[in-house]
C-alpha cells in the first residue's frame, strides 16, 4: 500500500519541479514483463483460491521468494542511465527480500504495530491463517527484526498498514523515480533484445 502513496507523490513533485508527464511515456525500461509476471504470481498466491490449496502452502513460500528475486534483478538491469530512483527501489527490494528470505519466506510483522492499526483479532487471525499468507508474527525466532514490518501508518490514512524500512526505500525510489523520468534527467534504455541483451539504436541524420 506504501506505493500507492509513491505515485501521485512523485507525479506532484515531477509537476512542482518542471517536468512534464510525458517523459514517462518516453521511457524505456528493461524487462517490463517481469515485474508484470511477479505481480501476477503475488495475486494468485495471496489473493485467490490458489491460496487455499495444499499446493500453495507447500510451494507458496519458494514461488514468493521467485518472485521477489525476479523484480530485483529486474531492477537492477534498469540502474545504469535511469538515476538513483530505480537504485533506491532495488535496495528497498533487496531488504524486503532479505529478512523474507531469513525467516522461511515471509514477512515478520510486530504484533504491537499490527494490533495498534487493525486491533487483536488480526494478530490472532495472523498467528492461525486458515490460508496462505506472505507474513507471520514476530516472535524470539525472528531473524533480521529490524528490517520487518515494525512500523504502522495512522488509521486515518486510507489503505493503512504495517511497513518495514525496505517499503520506505521502496517507496521513495519509486517517487524519486517518477520526477527524474519527468524531469529528463536519465537516459532511455536501449530496448531489449528476446535474449536479453539491449540493441544499440542507429543515430539519426
Amino acid at each position: 500500500m506504501f506505493m500507492a502513496y509513491a505515485v501521485p507523490l512523485g507525479l506532484l513533485a515531477g509537476l512542482a519541479l518542471g517536468g512534464r508527464l510525458r517523459g514517462l511515456s518516453e521511457a524505456r525500461l528493461r524487462f517490463v514483463s517481469a515485474f508484470g509476471l511477479a505481480l501476477l504470481v503475488q495475486v494468485l498466491l495471496f489473493s485467490t483460491a490458489v491460496g487455499d490449496t495444499a499446493w500453495a502452502h507447500a510451494y507458496g513460500p519458494t514461488l514468493y521468494v521467485a518472485t521477489l528475486l525476479l523484480t530485483l534483478a529486474a531492477l537492477l538491469v534498469n540502474v545504469p542511465g535511469h538515476g538513483a530512483g530505480p537504485l533506491l527501489v532495488a535496495l528497498g527490494t533487496g531488504c524486503n527480500l532479505l529478512v523474507i528470505l531469513a525467516n522461511g519466506g515471509a514477512m515478520p510483522v510486530l504484533p504491537e504495530a499490527l494490533r495498534q492499526l487493525h486491533g487483536e483479532a488480526a494478530a490472532q487471525a495472523l498467528a492461525q491463517p486458515s490460508r496462505l499468507t506472505n507474513v507471520a508474527l514476530m516472535d524470539e525466532q525472528t531473524h533480521l527484526a529490524l528490517l520487518g514490518d515494525r512500523f504502522s501508518m495512522p488509521g486515518v490514512v486510507p489503505t493503512a498498514n504495517v511497513f518495514s524500512v525496505g517499503d520506505v526505500l521502496g517507496a521513495a525510489g519509486v517517487a524519486l523515480w517518477i520526477v527524474e523520468l519527468m524531469r529528463g534527467r536519465t537516459q532511455s534504455a536501449a530496448p531489449p533484445t528476446p535474449n536479453g541483451i539491449p540493441l544499440r539504436r542507429r543515430a539519426e541524420p
